[in-house]
């Protein structure tokens, strides 16, 4: 049977991770529901139970769905908040502002770091190199939202935006300090380069030249990851090593194919982050959901091959075979 009371006091600790620093949480809470501080204070101490019209009004202020409440007691229940990408420009903003939002968050926690499944190239990877990412999001909008936009237009290199310069370079530099583990198979370029090959013979990439410059750029991403691979530590691409940044460990598993996933752990928060269809990134602050999926990452790393440091022969073989994929699909252009 549920207590009622400490359920309660759950739910307002629960609200109150999810409010904004720099004000007061009870003064919030009053002014959400018009009442006197002395009658927050008494529903947040579980004095006085909480009516349901109130319960949805502080869910609606502080963002958090109200079945999100229900799994602060109940495991079985698995809740995602996520930033649908639409065809206008607007949701990729909101989209850069989120991802800016969470790494903020992770650069300046005291401890914790980063986990990457990946079977793909990710968006902090695309980022570093701005054709690339200009690439994928011509992709994306084109055949992932089939934008009308988008329908006739070709992609061109010459007509690279800079829109969004400020703030990925603000995601960036948060990325760069966070520690992060990578496990990934030699398929992580293969989706990047079939997209690539068959824009051009579709005519979307009219110009051969830019789509073996997109190659090279592939090559010169592989140069990057392999370089961060053997010292262990991030760096911006094309810089030198800053010894500031954070730790990198590259583990290499070419049997089991996984699901891009991401797992956050940083100070006292755990956040699991889903991709799906093809940008759009559903996360969950359920515990029990990351402490599943944690397991699951651990039994793989441990069965992977870690790539980082010492192990340059197993290294240098994994890239050459990520370069040599790359420079044959250069001679299908």
């Amino acid at each position: 049977m549920i207590d009622e009371k400490s359920f309660q006091t759950d739910l307002f600790d629960y609200l109150k991770s999810h409010q904004e620093p720099g004000s007061s949480f009870v003064d919030e809470v009053a002014d959400v529901l018009s009442i006197s501080t002395d009658s927050a204070y008494r529903r947040m101490r579980g004095d006085k139970f909480m009516l349901l019209p109130e319960l949805i009004k502080l869910c609606e202020h502080f963002e958090v769905p109200i079945n999100e409440l229900v799994e602060v007691s109940n495991n079985k229940l698995v809740s995602f908040r996520t930033q649908f990408i639409e065809e206008d420009g607007k949701s990729i903003d909101r989209l850069f502002n989120s991802v800016l939002s969470e790494m903020n968050k992770a650069s300046n926690a005291e401890s914790g770091g980063f986990i990457f499944l990946i079977n793909d190239l990710n968006l902090f990877q695309l980022l570093q190199v701005p054709e690339l990412a200009a690439f994928k999001f011509y992709f994306w909008q084109k055949s992932g939202l089939g934008s009308e936009e988008m329908k006739d237009r070709k992609f061109n290199l010459d007509e690279l935006s800079d829109g969004n310069s400020e703030v990925t370079r603000d995601i960036l530099k948060a990325y760069l300090k966070i520690n992060t583990i990578e496990l990934f198979s030699s398929d992580i370029m293969s989706s990047a380069m079939k997209q690539i090959v068959y824009y051009h013979d579709m005519g979307f990439i009219p110009d051969r030249k830019q789509a073996i410059y997109l190659m090279e750029k592939l090559l010169e991403l592989s140069d990057h990851l392999q370089y961060q691979a053997e010292t262990g530590r991030k760096h911006a691409f094309g810089y030198s090593i800053d010894p500031s940044n954070g730790e990198y460990l590259l583990y290499y598993n070419d049997l089991m194919t996984v699901d891009n996933i991401i797992l956050g752990e940083y100070d006292e928060e755990r956040v699991s982050y889903l991709t799906n269809n093809l940008i759009n990134v559903m996360k969950s602050t359920n515990k029990a959901f990351y402490d599943y999926n944690k397991r699951i990452v651990e039994n793989l790393i441990k069965r992977s091959e870690l790539l980082s440091g010492t192990s340059e022969r197993k290294r240098t073989h994994v890239f050459n075979n990520i370069k040599s994929q790359i420079k044959d699909q250069v001679g299908a252009l």
